[in-house]
């Protein structure tokens, strides 16, 4: 008989195979594309031979080693950094640049890339409030390197991006008048 688990229903206890709940073929296959995009059959077989605990801290480790996305040329460039006349093709090819590499990197980076664009989900801004691309940069970049960290410290960092000051508006939050978006 198989055991159906929900997370409905499903205790918080760790998972602990058994003759009636096995760590077989289709639950690491479900971990990876969990967790990551998939995996081979080699890495499932390596997971096999391990504990699923193991596997799980594999991916974590793995993750971890992963670099974030290399700064482009402009990624801390201010509006005066752009050449006369020329910020809007710049900025719209940059933004471009952004969109796709961020897409590779959720496809290519596993679980890095995965948990980046969870937290992306969570820590909302909105480029067209802020529509210059070097705070994209900053913005990834932040959601990469903290994906996997402590959240206070994710929090904290994630709240003095300009990109999040921006859309939260807060440049007009002060001591004397708190700004109720960033407040």
């Amino acid at each position: 008989m198989e055991i159906l688990t929900s997370c409905n229903t499903a205790s918080l206890s760790p998972y602990a195979p058994s003759d009636t709940n096995p760590w077989d073929v289709r639950k690491a296959k479900h971990l990876y594309r969990r967790a990551a995009m998939g995996a081979t059959d080699a890495q499932i077989n390596i997971a096999l031979s391990a504990t699923p605990q193991a596997a799980v801290d594999d991916l974590i480790n793995e993750a971890l080693q992963i670099p974030n996305t290399q700064a482009p040329e402009w990624a801390y460039w201010s509006y005066s950094d752009y050449p006369t006349g020329e910020y809007n093709d710049l900025n719209n090819e940059q933004r471009s640049y952004m969109y796709r590499t961020g897409s590779y990197d959720v496809r290519d980076k596993s679980l890095k890339g995965r948990l980046t664009f969870f937290w992306s989900n969570h820590f909302v801004t909105q480029q067209e409030v802020y529509n210059h691309a070097p705070y994209i940069y900053q913005y990834w970049d932040t959601l990469q390197t903290h994906a996997l960290g402590n959240f206070r410290e994710f929090t904290r960092a994630m709240g003095l991006t300009n990109a999040m000051l921006i859309f939260l508006n807060g440049f007009d939050n002060t001591k004397q008048s708190p700004n109720e978006n960033y407040a």
